[in-house]
């Protein structure tokens, strides 16, 4: 337990120094005399220029050490509510920064191009043709509705890595140990979700196939491909964040 309360008080003086350094502001916006003097470098030779203090994304790393560290953090011993509390915490601050994560990560992006590095003040901006923001909205708005599902399934690949290592190792769970509700809770909505999943899975190859065989979809495509977005789409959240 001290050590998971160690690895957690690292975890936030670490992003503390990052989300409140001037020097990392600074990183994010850098651009060199001789990028911003040739007009035709290319937009990712500038990103590819930043010192990497400036394109580290502190909140995809504090969702993925928080998690597991708070997860630890509380022995099979411990009564119920405290087990079922550490779930209900991990899975909503894990859902929180995965949010954090996915805002920072536009930031990220678009620093350089937010303004003119030399000349303040800028009229038309700097590099506007480099500046991305096509998608932000999407992300945004999908990270807000859909991020709950991969943190949920975060938090409960941890809870199954917990119970092994203190069934296997540590010996502290017992044949006869008994889940804490929120846990139990936790793992009936995984498991409904993985046969959603399954059966859109099966059902999205099906319709691919009579396509093929049909030489034409048998119904509308949207009907399949909407679906997409609130089964499939969530579980690219925790890593879309470096492809953009």
């Amino acid at each position: 337990m001290k050590r998971s309360f160690f690895i957690i008080g690292l975890l936030l003086i670490a992003v503390g120094v990052f989300e409140f350094h001037p020097a990392v502001e600074e990183a994010r916006s850098y651009v060199s005399v001789e990028n911003y003097e040739n007009a035709q470098t290319p937009c990712q030779e500038i990103l590819a220029g930043r010192p990497w203090t400036g394109t580290l994304n502190y909140w995809f790393f504090a969702w993925l050490v928080f998690v597991p560290a708070l997860i630890f953090s509380t022995p099979p011993a411990a009564p119920q509510w405290m087990r079922g509390g550490r779930v209900i915490v991990a899975a909503g601050i894990c859902y929180v920064l995965m949010n954090l994560a996915v805002h920072l990560q536009w930031d990220i992006r678009n620093a350089p191009f937010m303004e003119d590095p030399f000349h303040p003040d800028p009229v038309n901006g700097w590099r506007m043709d480099c500046a991305n923001y096509a998608g932000d909205g999407f992300s945004y708005v999908t990270a807000l509705m859909s991020a709950w599902i991969p943190a949920c399934i975060y938090t409960g690949l941890y809870l199954l890595i917990w119970r092994f290592y203190h069934h296997r190792f540590s010996k502290e769970i017992m044949e006869n140990y008994k889940s804490d509700l929120i846990t139990r809770i936790l793992f009936w909505g995984l498991k409904i979700y993985a046969v959603i999943f399954l059966v859109y899975l099966i059902s999205l190859i099906t319709f691919i196939t009579i396509s093929y065989i049909l030489d034409e979809p048998p119904f509308h495509p949207g009907y399949m491909w909407l679906p997409y977005y609130f089964i499939v789409r969530p579980l690219f959240i925790p890593t879309e964040i470096f492809n953009y």
